[in-house]
């Protein structure tokens, strides 16, 4: 197959997982985050009541959130941080734009080792960077999109928090929150169609694709590692068992 068939096919490929994980998302934040009774609950407590003048629907009553609270005021701190000192005068932005250009050419160099390819040469600078690299081609699109789509950190720290769980939960959960507001605020300010990364594929559908799929599975991940009931492993285990398990569901 040409390039650009191959673009398409995985496209298609990826749009369904998308739909897929789009189910399992609605599945997680729905039925087990926002409204833990969901499954017992029917259209008719959603019904206006004329005679009252009000409606029944009372999903907000059901908010479970809690548990995300001090991982979301980890998540806000260094994209606050980042606009105060630099508003301020207090720090210069290259400081920022060099650390999140180095985290973002070392998300491609820790994609490309674990898919097995061998790395030649890591560059990283202001807004710049290069990692060279070979091996099997089927494993360049991972390791080509792995910024925008892995955030290693906060991936590591929720694995190790499921293992054990830190005497000082809120303040791990603080700063776990805060890698991944790091890992969101290199990915708004790095997503551009200008980028070699995203433009090198023959349609901008499947970066398109693939970095919706990954931003579906980490929101579930997250989600559900918070979970006193399950682990990050088990929790993994869940949604794909449930891909394919429509009884679980």
């Amino acid at each position: 197959m040409h390039g650009k068939s191959w673009g398409y096919v995985w496209s298609v490929v990826l749009a369904v997982l998308l739909v897929l994980l789009l189910r399992e998302a609605w599945h997680v934040a729905v039925g087990h985050v926002l409204a833990p009774d969901w499954n017992g609950m029917t259209w008719s407590k959603f019904a206006w009541q004329p005679e009252r003048g009000v409606s029944n629907f009372n999903l907000l009553r059901n908010f479970n959130m809690g548990i995300y609270w001090w991982f979301g005021v980890g998540m806000a701190i260094y994209p606050l941080a980042r606009w105060l000192l630099v508003r301020k005068g207090w720090a210069k932005k290259r400081s920022f734009t060099d650390m999140e250009t180095l985290s973002h050419e070392f998300s491609h160099w820790l994609v490309g080792k674990l898919m097995g390819r061998r790395m030649h040469s890591f560059h990283a600078e202001e807004e710049t960077g290069v990692v060279t690299s070979s091996g099997k081609e089927w494993t360049r699109p991972f390791m080509t999109l792995a910024p925008y789509t892995v955030p290693y950190m906060t991936l590591f720290l929720l694995a190790f928090r499921a293992i054990t769980v830190p005497q000082n939960a809120w303040l791990f959960d603080i700063i776990t929150g805060g890698t991944f507001g790091f890992h969101l605020v290199c990915f708004i300010t790095q997503t551009r169609k200008y980028q070699t990364d995203i433009n090198r594929f023959a349609t901008l559908w499947f970066p398109a694709l693939y970095i919706a799929v990954w931003a579906v599975f980490n929101f579930v991940l997250l989600t559900v590692t918070f979970w006193a009931s399950k682990n990050f492993f088990k929790a993994l285990w869940w949604i794909i068992s449930s891909l394919f398990s429509p009884s679980l569901c």
